[in-house]
This record gives structure tokens, C-alpha cells and sequence, in this order.
């Protein structure tokens, strides 16, 4: 069953993320507007939706390291979508959505494989994107 521990849909979500950034950085230096909002927020949907499961799954023992570092992969990809989408809101119902995108997965008490929250990861040095 494909759940955000897989790792075709790790592989996935950090590539979609990686064009998305490409596509922003590349923005950023033509002055131009490719990159949709909505995009964005469909795409942190569609990772908020399988959070919650992922959760559950990666509380169960035996853990399988590799789910775990796929789960770490698809929080730091989150991450990133969450930059992007503050970057991009223009209005304040964008915020305000963002607001409860994130909020949604912070009530879920979120938690990489080493323990660390949503916040600790933002500002661990060792989040870029790879």
C-alpha cells in the first residue's frame, strides 16, 4: 500500500518539491509567475492527507528504519512547500489558508525519527533540500 513510508512516494513528493523550488528560484531570477499558489496548496494537501496514517504506521513496532527516513524526507519536503506557500501568499485568505495547512499537521504533534518537532526541523541547519 502506498503510504508517505514508501519509498516510491518519498522519491516523488522530494522531486515535486525540488521542481517546484526550481521553478520559484527561477521566478525569482526572470521576474516571472509560474508557479501557482494553488499548486502548492494542493500538492501540501495531498501530504497532509496521508499524515495522519503515517503517523500511526510509524508508531507501530516492529519500526523499519527505512519508512522512518522516508517519513523524515517527506517532513523536510513539507517544510519546504510550507516556504513556498508563504512566499506566495499574496492576500490574507492565502495566509489564512496556510495558516490551517499548517495547523492541521501541527495538532497531529508531528515528529521527525529523531524526535524533533516541526519547529526544531524549520530551524536544523541540515534541511535543505537534497
Amino acid at each position: 500500500k502506498e503510504t508517505l513510508l514508501s519509498s516510491d512516494t518519498s522519491f516523488t513528493v522530494r522531486a515535486v518539491i525540488q521542481l517546484f523550488m526550481n521553478i520559484y528560484l527561477k521566478e525569482a531570477h526572470d521576474h516571472t509567475r509560474d508557479l501557482r499558489f494553488r499548486d502548492v496548496v494542493n500538492a501540501t494537501r495531498h501530504i497532509n492527507a496521508g499524515m495522519k496514517t503515517a503517523l500511526h504506521l510509524t508508531s507501530l513496532h516492529p519500526q523499519h528504519r527505512i519508512q522512518l527516513e522516508n517519513f523524515d524526507i517527506v517532513l523536510y519536503s513539507w517544510l519546504h512547500l510550507v516556504f513556498l506557500l508563504l512566499k506566495l501568499a499574496q492576500t490574507e485568505t492565502d495566509r489564512g489558508e496556510v495558516f490551517h495547512l499548517v495547523e492541521h499537521t501541527r495538532k497531529l504533534g508531528v515528529k521527525s525519527s529523531s524526535g524533533d518537532s516541526l519547529l526544531h526541523l524549520a530551524v536544523n541547519s541540515s534541511s535543505a533540500l537534497r
